[in-house]
């Protein structure tokens, strides 16, 4: 094996391709449980496939497989790892535009893990003339903070 990645689980990049449909399987099939009518019926209720619930299920660090995307030695894995942040990724996005799931939460994740930001943009390319005439304006005294006035000064 080469050296630089440290974990307790060693899987080929075919084995991880596998794993990693294996997972997206199991949360499209999640069930729940719940009464209705008086009995217990079971719900399809899937569940939105993360990097961390693979790394969980797999038994890795999220840190160590995301290792294998950049470890000298690796090369094998690149593709398979790119693939899996960019569908466990994906799969928020949508969950987020279905209403699937805690909207905040799917955006606080996204905002905390993928960099998205609330930012807004406004470009403009008005341009204005003034015209001010010749007269001059004198300031009153409240805007000068002048107290003292001639009247005083007698």
């Amino acid at each position: 094996m080469p050296t630089g990645l440290e974990h307790s689980k060693y899987y080929t990049p075919e084995e991880l391709e596998g794993l990693w449909e294996n997972y997206k399987r199991k949360c499209e099939n999640h069930l729940v449980e719940e009464a209705s009518a008086g009995k217990v019926v079971r719900i399809n209720k899937p569940l939105i496939a993360t990097l961390e619930g693979f790394c969980l299920e797999i038994g890795m660090t999220s840190v160590s497989l995301l290792n294998y995307e950049k470890a000298e030695g690796y090369e094998a894995y690149f593709s398979i790892v790119k693939r899996i942040k960019q569908e466990a990724k994906d799969f928020k996005i949508k969950a987020l535009q279905n209403g699937i799931g805690n909207t905040t939460g799917l955006i606080f994740y996204l905002k905390a893990k993928e960099g998205w930001q609330d930012k807004q943009v406004i470009e403009s390319t008005h341009t204005f003339k003034a015209d001010f005439g010749t007269d001059t304006i004198q300031p009153t005294q409240e805007a000068t903070g002048d107290t003292h006035s001639d009247k005083h000064a007698e």
